[in-house]
């Protein structure tokens, strides 16, 4: 049986955030194809997982350390703090077996130069500089604020580690267009996700969803936003959905009559929201990697309003109605209220979603790795 090591950011289970779930149902559909996985996390809170350990050959934890001492490196706090030396010490046990690190935060051995008897790979899941830039932009603590501005100059000079990579792999068309001017050989392998199947009801429904992690800053900006120049200007009923609100967002939510909040929904209630709004509206001001939350209400959910940041150069452009002004985000809402979901429709998502399905991505990898 073939075998890789995977070099993953944080314990991929739960699978309960983007990054996680990538890697999680990489695992998975990798052990499906009869790969075997040498799995190398970082554990900082989520303890050792049984679930992952069914899963893998093998399953190595490491701590990672936060110490405030390693802001003052030249290396960004998040590949910093995941240099191990065991690590290292384990990921050379294995000759010839290629190396996947989740992330330029999991790239510290590469920059090392250390683990010379592997082809070292990287699955980038953002271009980490603007990330971090973007985040800054909506941060408003200044100690916060300061710590990403840092960030984002030490992860644009660290980036040009992934020169010495053997293959990069990324996550978007947008992320492949850039990372291939660093490394020509880079392959586009989108979002491993838990979705099987298209499954959308036909018809009309009654609201309009909004949902996310609410406790993540770059969220509550563009929620913000939305709230004040979109959400509470249309008649019809919205639900705002999402994990770990704060007093402040609720007080903000509960002044608008035609808003509802539910928050920290279980991920059956999400689902059933997903599938029983009328109107999707997934927006960003932050241009990253691709949005999970999209695949979701596009396998799951009926009409999708997006702005560019969240859908341009995604290869999903065509299945969402694309708008970046408050005056068009209205339009479009009042028109798709009263327009049903179709059997064409329907046919339209199915095509286009066959791209994005985990088995075409794991025979991606497989070739690209020579698995």
């Amino acid at each position: 049986m073939k075998q890789i090591q995977i070099i993953a950011f944080n314990v991929p289970y739960p699978a309960d955030y983007g990054g996680v779930i990538d890697v999680f149902y990489k695992i998975k559909a990798l052990k499906e194809a009869r790969i075997a996985v040498i799995l190398h996390c970082f554990d900082y809170g989520r303890g050792t997982s049984p679930e992952l350990e069914a899963l893998c050959e093998h399953v190595y934890y490491y701590p990672r350390s936060k110490s405030f001492i390693y802001q003052f490196s030249k290396l960004p706090f998040i590949v910093k703090t995941r240099s191990n030396r065991l690590l290292i010490d384990n990921l050379n046990q294995y000759t010839d077996i290629p190396i996947l690190a989740e992330g330029l935060h999991c790239t510290f051995p590469l920059f090392a130069d250390q683990c010379r008897n592997n082809d070292f790979y990287v699955r980038t899941h953002n271009i980490e500089h603007a990330y971090y830039e973007g985040l800054k932009a909506t941060e408003t603590n200044i100690v916060k604020k300061n710590y990403f501005s840092l960030e984002a100059k030490k992860l644009k000079s660290y980036e040009q580690v992934l020169k010495k990579a053997k293959g990069i792999l990324a996550i978007s068309q947008r992320d492949n267009d850039y990372f291939s001017a660093l490394n020509t050989n880079t392959q586009l392998v989108t979002p491993f996700h838990p979705f099987q199947k298209v499954e959308i009801k036909e018809g009309k429904a009654d609201y309009v969803l909004v949902h996310g992690d609410l406790s993540v800053s770059e969220n509550i900006h563009s929620l913000q936003w939305l709230i004040n120049n979109v959400l509470s200007k249309i008649k019809h009923k919205v639900i705002i959905a999402g994990k770990n609100p704060s007093q402040k967002l609720i007080l903000h939510i509960q002044k608008h009559k035609n808003i509802q909040l539910i928050a920290n929904p279980s991920f059956e209630k999400m689902q059933d929201l997903i599938a029983n709004a009328q109107v999707h509206v997934v927006h960003s001001f932050l241009p990253q990697g691709m949005k999970l939350k999209l695949l979701n209400v596009l396998f799951h959910g009926r009409h999708c309003i997006c702005n560019e940041a969240v859908v341009l150069n995604s290869g999903l452009e065509s299945l969402c109605h694309i708008a970046n002004d408050a005056e068009t985000i209205i339009q479009y809402i009042d028109g798709l209220m009263l327009e049903p979901f179709t059997e064409n429709n329907m046919r339209n998502r199915k095509d286009m979603l066959s791209l994005f399905s985990n088995e075409l991505q794991v025979e991606k990898i497989i070739k690209f790795l020579n698995l």
